[in-house]
């Protein structure tokens, strides 16, 4: 071989291209060869990585929210009440409303607390509320979930949503007049 060529076709590589590809393929061969001949070894070995895989992955799709001040945190915890202002033009449907709410507080046993977090209400069409009313709920905050092959939980997480709660009590605070 020249000094300055490639292994075969005499085209000068760049750097260590030779010394990569020999060195690489011998010591692929080498390693093949040593799990050949201790395939409990392989085989323990390739179940931890796929283990350790598989437990990585479940963790990264897990998310658990341990933060008070975030509304998810309340999802599926009984019946609460909260407050906060109408942040979207309702969604006008035959006999509901769908409404985006921007929660600001929440009441717990010790008083009310801030909270923030968007929440989509399922109400019925009357009364009729309007973008930037301030309103309180009482009700079942739930997580989103997903229907007929429809990934509505993320579909809803896209658009920071990450909670929902159907025909709440509902009271109005403030009555906007701004129009939107």
């Amino acid at each position: 071989m020249q000094s300055g060529t490639d292994c075969r076709s005499g085209i000068k590589p760049p750097g260590f291209t030779c010394f990569a590809i020999y060195y690489f393929g011998t010591g692929t061969r080498r390693i093949l060869v040593y799990f050949q001949k201790k395939p409990l070894i392989t085989g323990l070995k390739s179940g931890f990585l796929a283990l350790s895989g598989g437990l990585w992955l479940a963790n990264s799709q897990i998310t658990i929210n341990s933060d008070p001040s975030r509304l998810d945190y309340y999802n599926d915890s009984g019946k609460l009440e909260l407050q906060g202002i109408i942040t979207e033009n309702p969604d006008k449907r035959d006999r509901t409303s769908l409404i985006l709410l921007e929660a600001s507080g929440i009441a717990t046993s010790s008083g009310w607390q801030e909270v923030s977090g968007n929440v989509l209400l399922t109400l019925p069409s009357y009364p009729e509320y309007s973008y930037g009313d301030q309103i309180r709920i009482s009700g079942y905050l739930k997580t989103p979930e997903n229907f007929d092959g429809f990934d509505y939980k993320s579909y809803l997480e896209n658009q920071q949503i990450y909670s929902v709660m159907v025909y709440p009590e509902t009271t109005l605070l403030l009555k906007t007049t701004e129009t939107r």
